[in-house]
């Protein structure tokens, strides 16, 4: 494997092509040498490669000489919980909603942050072999019962409240459904039982995948939907309705039921709607742009001491702790909507933002990615009301409109981000941009 599976807040790579066996070990022992034989807890999702390569990534780290505390099977917050709960480090073997061949980790640091700078120096130490030796130990510990006993303190439900839960056959099928029955919810679950293939399709909560639960939300008369990613730490909102919501969407709900209580700092990625600062600062309070990326956002939410943090993706951040909970922003949909008494899609009608559309290219090759992105911020660098970015360049149009185009960070793409005054104007900026992009590549 070459070093390029390290990626900008993760880990990601083909297994047994671009992440083989022997690699996932030697990741361990890196991970186990920066932190110097400190204690980590691990966990792994379902996907048909993640046991095997969670073992050999424990094996490495313990011959680093870290003690090792294992969860197995787990979506990254309940992770995440566990190493901010016991303040260790963490590592969950996942590859997010990437296909299944896919696989990778993601670090935690003992405060519940995502790992983000520290990869670069986890990244030396990998590619110059500099191990520590040491003899950790292995044991086995129960991360699911401090968990769910966690939200079940945090979740109260007044009213009856239905909800609808996609679980794209990934890990959490084995916890959503028991959660939110837990709290009270009336639940319909959905593709709930996990698959190594993720039935052969692709965990992401968008577009096609979410037809079923429009479907079942219809045919219930459900309050609302919500569909979870690969590891559960993204969840993507359906209204009554059965309309999608995107993360600035569903942020702004959020945002104004917490600010009417108590007024604070609220954290968005520079890729959801430039409206939202306007709404915040309405409500008494503070709005902080971050840049695109859980790890970004979620150090932000927690050197701000943030209310509320929100990502164009659906990644959520509530004051609670420092990681984004696709389980917990489920929860929190379904205890608001008890307490108000609203449909979701009155509570979306009352707030009008401008609408936005995100696009995801193919390049190809992460190599080809980079070089497209280079020659597209060359050709945009000369607008006036532009910001750089680590991972790309946005500018803005008019007082309102504006353009973003970043590369992914796992994925060989470069996306493409708008937002416009009505849809008709929507279209026409986004084949304007798509066309100079797909013109980029195939000059490339």
């Amino acid at each position: 494997m070459s070093s390029e599976v390290f990626r900008t807040y993760d880990i990601r790579g083909l297994v047994d092509k671009e992440l083989t066996e022997h690699d996932a070990e030697k990741i361990g022992r890196a991970l186990g040498t920066f932190l110097k034989g400190g204690d980590i807890i691990t966990g792994y999702d379902v996907r048909e490669s993640s046991r095997r390569i969670h073992d050999l990534f424990v094996k490495g780290a313990i011959g680093a000489g870290c003690n090792v505390s294992g969860i197995g099977i787990s979506s990254s917050p309940m992770l995440f919980f566990n190493c901010w709960q016991q303040k260790k480090f963490g590592a969950i073997t996942t590859s997010s909603h990437n296909p299944y061949q896919y696989n990778g980790f993601k670090f935690v640091d003992k405060n519940g942050c995502s790992f983000v700078d520290q990869y670069t120096e986890i990244k030396r130490i990998f590619e110059e072999e500099a191990f520590a030796e040491g003899k950790g130990k292995f044991n086995e510990i129960n991360g699911t019962m401090p968990y769910t006993d966690f939200l079940a303190s945090k979740i109260k439900i007044k009213k009856p409240v239905k909800a609808v839960v996609e679980c794209l056959h990934a890990s959490a099928g084995l916890l959503t459904p028991y959660l939110f029955e837990k709290a009270g919810i009336e639940t319909i679950p959905i593709n709930s039982k996990p698959s190594p293939t993720f039935n052969n399709s692709r965990p992401e909560p968008k577009g096609e995948n979410l037809q079923q639960m429009r479907e079942a939300i219809i045919e219930n008369n459900a309050d609302f939907g919500v569909a979870l990613d690969g590891d559960a730490d993204r969840s993507v909102m359906m209204d009554d309705k059965g309309r999608e919501l995107n993360g600035s969407m569903s942020s702004a709900v959020f945002i104004k039921s917490i600010l009417n209580k108590k007024k604070g700092a609220i954290v968005m990625t520079v890729d959801c709607n430039s409206e939202l600062k306007q709404l915040v600062e309405s409500l008494g309070g503070e709005l902080a742009w971050s840049e695109v990326g859980h790890g970004f956002i979620g150090k932000a939410v927690h050197d701000k001491k943030a209310l509320y943090g929100g990502e164009m993706s659906s990644h959520m951040w509530f004051e609670f702790y420092p990681f984004s909970d696709g389980f917990l922003a489920g929860l929190k949909m379904a205890e608001l909507l008890s307490k108000t008494g609203k449909s979701l899609s009155g509570l979306v009608d009352e707030t009008r933002l401008a609408p936005m559309d995100k696009a995801y290219i193919s390049c190809g090759t992460h190599k080809k990615k980079e070089a497209v992105l280079k020659k597209l911020i060359g050709k945009f660098s000369k607008e006036q009301n532009k910001t750089m970015l680590r991972d790309g360049i946005k500018f803005f149009l008019n007082e309102l409109e504006w353009v973003y185009i970043r590369k992914s960070n796992n994925m060989p793409e470069v996306c493409l981000v708008i937002e416009a005054k009505n849809n008709e104007r929507l279209k026409e900026l986004h084949a304007f941009y798509k066309k100079i992009i797909d013109e980029t590549i195939n000059n490339i």
